[in-house]
């Protein structure tokens, strides 16, 4: 495996899942069993091991190496699964820097490592050994995300009393959490920016002004009232002026949204059609209650 770290942390799982794929976990196995260290090399498949004489050996009392495939892939996932995890918690540390929590961006590592899991069906000589790795990562995330939940204030909100922008009576909690989840994932904000918190509080909320609480989108004008407005059947008043009025949701140049933005973005979806945006409407519409 190759271990010059080209994961990073905005995605540290990439250099384990690249390796993990067909292709290259194939060419990992044909080196190790075909690249001959030396002349005295000698590979053995079927036993799944290499057997070479040291360069040197004299004074050795074991003059030759014997590398067996499945612990040397062991050793790998392993070291791979340490950086990934360095990186990790390099990350959370920089989000915790800025007062914010790390729940969301720990929370995606968990995913990643489950897709990856789903993805090695191909492996089937190896798959003991690749998710006794896997599932060490996944508990490590797991102790830390716990223990990032234990230091972040949990979010006691009371959703109907009544919100500035009039939530209807069936939204729940868990639905405005996997809102936030969601809008994060398709980069419409920028969990490091909005945690779930500031998030769940604009919109709940029943006096926003006097609150000191932000919606900043990472998009531009068309894509942020476009998801607006698919979000606003979570409420009875998402509407133009009661989104001027709360002065709590801004552009990506920081400006905040008025009704007239509004409107004349609204008047140019009308002319131009909404189809290519049809994504964020899927992926919302998902989470409705039904």
């Amino acid at each position: 495996m190759n271990t010059n770290i080209n994961s990073s942390q905005t995605r540290p799982l990439r250099d384990i899942e690249h390796f993990l794929k067909k292709e290259s976990f194939e060419a990992y196995e044909k080196g190790f069993f075909d690249n001959p260290i030396n002349p005295s090399f000698k590979s053995n498949r079927e036993e799944g091991y290499i057997y070479y004489l040291k360069d040197n050996y004299f004074n050795d009392e074991q003059p030759f190496v014997k590398l067996f495939f499945n612990e040397e892939l062991e050793k790998n996932l392993l070291l791979q699964a340490n950086i990934s995890m360095s990186l990790i918690n390099e990350k959370k540390d920089e989000i915790e820097n800025t007062e914010k929590n790390a729940n969301v961006y720990i929370d995606r590592q968990l995913i990643k490592v489950d897709e990856i899991k789903n993805s090695i069906k191909h492996f089937e000589t190896y798959q003991p050994i690749i998710f006794n790795v896997l599932d060490k990562l996944k508990s490590n995330l797991l102790n830390l995300l716990e223990e990032e939940q234990k230091t972040t204030p949990s979010i006691k909100i009371k959703l109907y009393g009544k919100s500035f922008f009039d939530l209807k009576k069936d939204i729940k909690l868990r639905h405005l959490k996997k809102l936030y989840q969601i809008t994060s994932e398709l980069d419409i904000i920028d969990e490091d920016v909005v945690t779930e918190d500031e998030f769940i509080k604009v919109i709940t909320l029943p006096k926003l002004p006097s609150e000191n609480y932000k919606i900043i989108f990472n998009k531009n004008n068309i894509i942020t009232v476009y998801y607006i407005n698919i979000i606003s059947s979570f409420f009875n008043d998402l509407k133009p002026r009661a989104i001027h009025k709360s002065q709590s949701f801004f552009n990506k140049q920081r400006k905040v949204l008025n009704e007239n933005d509004i409107n004349r973005v609204n008047s140019s979806l009308k002319k131009n059609g909404v189809s290519k945006y049809d994504y964020i409407k899927n992926e919302i519409e998902k989470i409705l209650p039904k």
